[in-house]
């Protein structure tokens, strides 16, 4: 029983942690290959942010997508029991830190970019899931 408590938390905070992870490599590879986005302390300080191609956003868009996905699948694939109710729970959670997200950025980033990111990724986490608990269910012989 014990085991089981324990898989459910660490699915969902290790895909937690997942999506946290690969979103700032992803942003620290585009700034790093791109010196536009790159920022002096002065800038920082300012609150100077440089302005962003439609391009660019959407290729942080996609994958932000694609880490959901992911995030999703490893959401159901860590617990023993009940998985898409581990991709639920992470569902939830990214759309909250989303529209946590949203509020505090508003005006810095496109609208579309935002409201797309935090209606979106959440149900991109449930494709993952979703994908995952499928697959397990034809290997295990239930459909």
């Amino acid at each position: 029983m014990h085991q089981k408590v324990a898989r459910s938390i660490l699915a969902v905070m290790m895909s937690l942690i997942t999506i946290f992870v690969l979103t700032l490599l992803v942003q620290f590879v585009l700034v790093t290959f791109n010196p536009d986005l790159q920022l002096t302390s002065e800038e920082m300080k300012a609150g100077e942010y440089p302005e962003v191609s439609t391009s660019l956003t959407f290729v942080v868009l996609l994958f932000d997508l694609i880490i959901a996905v992911f995030a999703g699948f490893l959401s159901a694939f860590i617990p023993m029991d009940k998985p898409f109710k581990h991709t639920v729970i992470l569902a939830v959670m990214v759309f909250s830190l989303g529209l946590i997200t949203m509020v505090g950025t508003w005006g810095l980033e496109p609208i579309w970019y935002a409201l797309i990111r935090t209606f979106f990724a959440p149900l991109f986490v449930l494709g993952g899931g979703q994908f995952w608990t499928k697959k397990r269910r034809r290997m295990d012989g239930q459909e």
